[in-house]
Parts: structure tokens; C-alpha cells; sequence
């Protein structure tokens, strides 16, 4: 006795709701790839192009463009048209860029705002060449290190540090007159 069996009602529903679910998770990965965490709502850009909504290639629609990327706090775009305008500078900067001396000073924490600052007043004060342009450049960087132990370019003047210390206040403008006389 042979039972032929006929297809059981609804074997084809697994399929479409497979197919539905693969649909719904694509429209989820282009809106997560997408979206502009910086816009309210849904408001999707090109995550390859963060210039892709903005004229930067006129005078007037670049000056429009910079005041809507102010306007949405587009720090992407921003840091797209920063990148491409500067990007040669930087690198040859970069690639040249030496410490040649460094000098140490340490800022006086005077009053009880200065003791509540996150700032050490650990300061080192960098002598640099590099290039920029093809020509060699002379900069001093002042750097100061933070209670969280990184360093950011935050430290003395000249002037403060010649309060205190004359002949390391010398040493930076001359270093820095020096490298505008060439």
C-alpha cells in the first residue's frame, strides 16, 4: 500500500519568511552603514564621501558649505575637507619632523585654581625642524602633560617661560628668529 503524499499546507511560508527576514537585515546594515550619527532622525549620507551633499568645488557654494557643515556640527565633513586640502603639507611635515633639543620647565601653581587644574605644570619645551613646502622650518613646541599622563601642545610662551628661567626664554626666540630670517 503506496500513500502518496500530498505537499503539507504551508512548507512555503519558512522560504518567504526567510527571504523577508534577509531584507529587512540588509535595509538595517545600509541604514547603520549610512546614517549620519549627527543629524537628527534619519538623515542618511555617502559613508564614503562625507563631502557628498556640499559644493566645495566653487567659491560661493564652498563658503555656503562651510557655514551648513557649522550649522549641522558636520565634523566629518570638516575633517574630509581639511584632510584633502592639507594632506601633502602634513605628510612631508611628518616624514621630516625631528626633535633636535628639549628642554624641561616646570609652571608654578600659584593660586587654588592653578592647584585644582588636571595640569601637572610639567612642561617640556621641543626644538623641531621639519619641512614644509620644500623649505626647512624651525618651530618650537610646548608641550605640557596632563594628571592622565599624555602631553598636548598646551605649554608656556616665551614670555612666561621668561619669568623664570632668561636664558631658556633666549634659547626659544632665537630659535624661532632664526628660522624666519632664512
Amino acid at each position: 500500500m503506496t500513500r502518496t503524499s500530498a505537499p503539507r499546507r504551508g512548507a512555503g511560508n519558512g522560504m518567504v519568511l526567510g527571504v523577508v527576514a534577509l531584507i529587512i537585515a540588509l535595509a538595517a546594515l545600509v541604514i547603520a552603514l549610512c546614517r549620519d550619527p549627527m543629524q537628527s532622525g534619519l538623515a542618511l549620507r555617502n559613508p564614503f564621501n562625507p563631502l557628498g551633499g556640499y559644493d566645495v568645488e566653487t567659491a560661493a557654494g564652498a563658503a555656503k558649505s562651510q557655514l551648513e557643515m557649522r550649522m549641522k556640527n558636520d565634523v566629518r565633513a570638516f575633517a574630509e575637507m581639511e584632510r584633502r586640502m592639507k594632506d601633502k603639507q602634513l605628510e612631508e611635515k611628518v616624514s621630516t619632523f625631528r626633535v633636535e633639543s628639549e628642554a624641561d620647565f616646570k609652571r608654578d601653581k600659584k593660586d587654588d585654581a592653578d592647584k585644582k587644574s588636571p595640569w601637572t605644570g610639567e612642561c617640556k619645551i621641543l626644538f623641531v625642524t621639519y619641512k614644509d613646502d620644500g623649505k626647512d622650518k624651525k618651530e618650537v613646541y610646548s608641550m605640557e602633560k596632563h594628571n592622565s599622563g599624555m602631553w598636548d601642545r598646551r605649554g608656556p610662551s616665551s614670555f612666561e617661560v621668561g619669568t623664570t628661567n632668561k636664558e631658556l626664554q633666549k634659547k626659544m626666540d632665537d630659535w624661532v628668529i632664526v628660522a624666519e630670517k632664512k
